[in-house]
């Protein structure tokens, strides 16, 4: 599998269309702390992976860093931006919540 560059700038601009059509200026997440499973681990299905914890309100203060300074943006970022959109997805769903 191959994604193109302008695949993700197209799937990351329907995010925020999205969430333009339906006013949503801002979201409400309700936890902090979630469930990781390190890079490597996750699609090896050869055993069974030991999640480690990651924290969301981290995420989004390493992330605003970038903000001010493009240069701190590593590949560690898009972990950041994928549990956020994972937690967003989790509030916007409108499928029911698994306790």
């Amino acid at each position: 599998m191959k994604i193109k560059r302008e695949e993700l700038d197209i799937y990351f601009k329907r995010v925020i269309e999205k969430l333009h059509d339906f006013n949503i200026s801002e979201i409400e997440i309700d936890y902090d702390y979630y469930y990781i499973i390190s890079a490597g681990k996750w699609t090896n299905f050869d055993v069974d992976p030991i999640p480690s914890v990651g924290s969301l309100v981290d995420d989004c203060e390493m992330l605003k860093k970038t903000v001010t300074d493009s240069s701190r943006f590593s590949f560690d970022d898009l972990d950041r931006i994928s549990s956020i959109l994972r937690a967003i997805s989790n509030e916007l769903s409108p499928m029911p919540k698994s306790e």
